[in-house]
């Protein structure tokens, strides 16, 4: 069969499918294949059709229907082109992150001869309250040592993304069949371009601050001296005797 490159396909939206096989299934439901490695314990949903993949990667998918990969309570992604693709089609994982975390969660630390994702691992996960991917190495080590620490079965160890890279890169050398290639979501960047000959735009005036006004003492003015009223004193005439004119003989 024809080999199919990867880098040959049409990238689409984020999470969207990138797609290299051919039309859909014939019936409501269709097989295909989950791989970075054939991946095995994955939970798939897609509608109210529940599979979990088997030691070749396959999962049960359900035309036009949503599909959920998880890990116990951890979600891998949700596509919503997988109930489109032609059946026995592989669906390759690249998206470094999440197959650093399948392949840190490997039972025997192999991904060469197939990825399995134990029972319980899965049950590990939950009792452990992990519920979402990884964010950082250091916390996919810590994941590592819960499972290292409580699973009897699990021999896996912490994967680094070099050495998940390598493997990626060795997977997608030997695909041979259909294969649609999970797209790495991107953060979106915004750029803001000034039109030609545009008129810069004037910036607000810068507001002066008015200091308040001092107030200013208002005077008191100084007292009006009262001029004293004079004090006029009479003194009433003494008595006097009377003047008799003895040359007049009046009295």
């Amino acid at each position: 069969m024809k080999k199919i490159l990867l880098k040959a396909c049409l990238t689409l939206p984020a999470f969207a499918l990138i797609g290299c096989g051919g039309g859909s299934a014939g019936s409501n439901e269709g097989t295909a294949f989950y791989v970075d490695s054939a991946v095995s314990g994955v939970t798939v949903t897609c509608g109210s059709r529940v599979s979990l993949t088997d030691n070749t990667g396959a999962f049960t998918y359900v035309s036009g229907q949503t599909c959920t990969f998880s890990v116990g309570d951890v979600i891998l992604r949700q596509e919503s082109g997988i109930g489109g693709i032609a059946v026995g089609t592989t669906v390759f994982e690249n998206n470094l992150p999440i197959a650093q975390f399948l392949q840190s969660l490997d039972v025997d630390n192999n991904p060469s001869n197939g990825i399995t994702i134990s029972a319980e691992v899965a049950k590990i996960l939950k009792n452990n309250g992990i519920t979402t991917l990884p964010s950082s190495d250091a916390q996919l080590e810590s994941i590592v040592r819960i499972l290292q620490n409580q699973g009897s079965s699990f021999f896996g160890a912490y994967v680094s993304k070099a050495e998940a890279q390598v493997h990626l890169d060795e997977t997608a050398n030997t695909l041979n069949t259909p294969t649609v290639m999970l797209a790495v979501p991107e953060t979106p960047t915004v750029t803001v371009t000034t039109p030609e000959n545009a008129t810069p735009p004037v910036p607000a005036p810068v507001p002066v601050p008015v200091p308040a006004p001092v107030p200013v003492p208002v005077p008191v003015p100084a007292p009006v001296p009262v001029p004293e009223t004079p004090t006029v004193t009479v003194t009433p005439p003494k008595d006097e005797t009377p003047v008799v004119d003895v040359a007049s003989g009046a009295s």
